[in-house]
């Protein structure tokens, strides 16, 4: 197999599979070549926690992370990774129940693959057969016209209506994700959005709001890539909210709207301040299958560009002329 030097991240519950895995990354170190550190030897007390583990993820070829338990700080360092450029291996305990209706409904890994696992050796046998196959990148040009990306709450509240309105004012357009419109966030378009994105903008949920579950592992994977893609990212949080260790060093908190107008404000100095660096970055020559966009599924994200293509039909003609009657509305 191909040598690399990995990372291995888990959730510290349940603790019989904790030891499963360290089981197994000892077990792999004695190989010549192989080096894994697991996320507790850079649980240094007396430093933010995150700080050792985002620069062992760095230096690292290859993420390798357990998702038997869908945690939040495991999915920000999944996010961190691919938006880093690092090759990211999953795995999974088939031993523990998976609550499928919860992974289905975030989406993310269903289309990312995992690799399951029982016992250590079982776990030794999959991390051997690991190599440093090509990373998930997407390169493309930044969208100007376009630049901030929204993550917005399963249910529409006043106070993501109130951040919508405020990145308006500050005149800058946005794309969104609806999950009134999508029942599930793709890992690819995630990633795609992202890597065209020149500010991200996300919303943390309370634990005792609807469907907080589902959204706060999203914020988890898109803020990880926002900060691995080093992309100005806003994580807003409630002031009695739980603010994930990970990222407890960048979550802005709000008591008032006046505090989400500020923290606005000051992110969109950082997007103006992207968008007007200088020329765009000239992109190493990629294959035709990568540079291939066939559209948002969300017209609403295309609004800016979906005059240069849009096939004017008779019927679009008819509505021109006033010959039909219209109902306007979200779906």
């Amino acid at each position: 197999m191909e040598k690399f030097i990995g990372f291995v991240a888990y959730p510290a519950k349940p603790p019989q599979n904790s030891a499963v895995i360290l089981e197994a990354i000892t077990q792999l170190n004695h190989h010549e070549g192989i080096s894994l550190t697991p996320w507790e030897e850079n649980d240094i007390a007396g430093i933010p926690i995150r700080t050792p583990i985002i620069q062992k993820i760095i230096e690292s070829d290859i993420l390798v992370a357990d998702i038997t338990k869908l945690n939040f700080n495991v999915t920000y360092e999944i996010g961190f990774a691919i938006g880093s450029g690092k090759r990211v291996f999953l795995m999974r305990n088939k031993e523990y129940d998976v609550d499928h209706r919860l992974t289905d409904r975030i989406g993310i890994f269903d289309t990312l693959g995992y690799a399951e696992y029982s016992e250590s050796e079982d776990l030794i046998q999959k991390l051997n057969s690991i190599n440093k196959a090509s990373p998930f990148i997407i390169q493309k040009p930044p969208n100007k016209s376009a630049p901030i990306y929204i993550l917005e709450t399963p249910i529409r509240s006043g106070v993501t209506t109130h951040i919508i309105s405020r990145i308006k004012k500050a005149r800058l357009q946005y794309r969104s994700f609806t999950p009134g419109e999508e029942s599930r966030l793709s890992a690819l378009d995630s990633v795609e959005h992202a890597a065209v994105s020149l500010g991200i903008l996300v919303p943390l949920l309370d634990n005792d709001k609807k469907d907080s579950d589902v959204h706060n592992i999203r914020a988890a994977f898109l803020s990880g890539l926002g900060h691995g893609m080093q992309i100005p990212t806003l994580i807003l949080q409630h002031e009695n909210g739980p603010v994930p260790l990970d990222i407890r060093d960048f979550v802005k908190t709000y008591d008032r709207k006046e505090d989400i107008d500020n923290h606005i404000h000051n992110f969109s100095l950082n997007v103006y301040e992207k968008i007007q660096q200088g020329d765009e970055l000239q992109l190493p020559e990629i294959n035709f299958l990568a540079k291939l966009s066939i559209g948002d599924p969300m017209a609403e994200n295309e609004f800016q560009t979906l005059g240069s293509y849009y096939l004017q039909t008779d019927e679009f003609n008819r509505t021109q002329r006033g010959e039909v009657n219209l109902v306007v509305g979200r779906k």
